[in-house]
């Protein structure tokens, strides 16, 4: 358990976010391999990593 300033962040979150990070990517690779996203799309869909983080982050952390 880590806490910041009225935070908790489980001890697992970085294992959690490591793994739908991947999970993430290896979608993208495989839907733009098939040909069901272009090369723009599967970049754009790269670049929403820190929108994936973002939102990961606000439903793992409580505040206390």
């Amino acid at each position: 358990m880590s806490s910041y300033k009225g935070l908790y962040i489980p001890n697992n979150f970085w294992d959690e976010y490591a793994e739908k990070l991947n999970s993430y990517n290896m979608i993208i690779h495989q839907n733009y391999e098939s040909g069901k996203i272009t090369l723009k799309e599967k970049c754009k869909a790269h670049a929403n990593v820190n929108e994936l983080f973002a939102d990961f982050y606000l439903e793992s952390v409580e505040l206390i």
